[in-house]
């Protein structure tokens, strides 16, 4: 009994240590914003993912609805719910991201409540029963995915819609991640997913194929309806290099590739090789 307790110790030692980590990551760099001086460019930032955003979500359908961002980076979305007129929560493990999005929402009388917060414990939202909780490539950045959509069910209302993102194990930017980590390093047999979780924005960050994501919706609860992959900012080349990650001598060959990389052919086939998981999910 004790072996097993200390076996549990461990493992919550573990993930509240990476946890540690990827919120230091995130509160170094609210997502979007390198290279944003104010919230205009920080949109122009967020411009290509729009035309994912939009696949996902009619912001217009939610009026009136409660809902809950998980995750709200640097306000794109919950503003976009906002404007359309739903009451919203958000939240964030981040203190940089809270400050951020708070600056641009204090002014909406429909925001309910913006707050720092864990997706792997939602306990005090559970009797908010939302109509919809909303989460775009947030969850694969926490410690334990699978936690956060068991804790995400517990706060919705029968029928109420989980929509989202997370990464695809199998894209365009995990082959350029090989390329860079695996192939020119000459350790050609690392996979994608192992490389993602390396290398590719914070650190342990998750990467699931079409079935996994599936399954680990249908054992918390729900019930899938959609899911398919679009085309990403990181496969598109339509992000600046996080010069702290990557090596400087890419930069000039990536500014390159930015030039010549056939946008519109590539957005044809991101059904096969896109890195945006995008789901929507009803619960039981």
């Amino acid at each position: 009994m004790i072996r097993c307790l200390d076996q549990v110790v461990i493992v919550e030692f573990i993930k509240l240590s990476k946890i540690d980590d990827i919120e230091e990551y995130w509160d170094q760099e609210v997502c979007a914003t390198r290279n944003a001086s104010d919230t205009d460019e920080y949109e122009i930032n967020r411009s290509f993912e729009y035309r994912v955003t939009n696949s996902l979500v009619q912001y217009s359908d939610w009026s009136e609805k409660s809902i809950i961002d998980i995750g709200v980076g640097g306000g794109t979305e919950i503003i976009k719910f906002l404007d359309a007129g739903a009451r919203c929560y958000g939240i964030d493990l981040t203190k940089a991201a809270i400050s951020y999005t708070m600056e641009r929402v204090k002014d909406y009388g429909n925001l309910i409540e913006l707050k720092q917060a864990s997706c792997e414990n939602l306990e005090e939202f559970y009797d908010k029963k939302f109509d919809l909780a909303y989460s775009y490539g947030v969850i694969h950045h926490s410690a334990d995915p699978e936690k956060c959509v068991g804790e995400i069910n517990k706060t919705l209302k029968h029928g109420g819609k989980f929509i989202g993102m997370v990464y695809s194990d199998f894209s365009l930017c995990g082959f350029y991640l090989w390329l860079i980590y695996g192939l020119f390093r000459l350790k050609p047999f690392q996979t994608q997913k192992g490389i993602i979780s390396k290398h590719l924005e914070s650190p342990f960050t998750h990467s699931y194929s079409h079935k996994q994501w599936k399954r680990v919706l249908e054992r918390n609860g729900f019930v899938v309806e959609r899911l398919y992959k679009k085309l990403s900012i990181g496969d598109a080349l339509r992000m600046d290099l996080n010069l702290d990650k990557f090596p400087r001598w890419l930069l000039p060959f990536y500014k390159i590739l930015q030039r010549f990389i056939p946008v519109n052919l590539l957005l044809k086939l991101e059904g096969y090789w896109g890195l945006n998981l995008c789901f929507v999910a009803t619960k039981k």
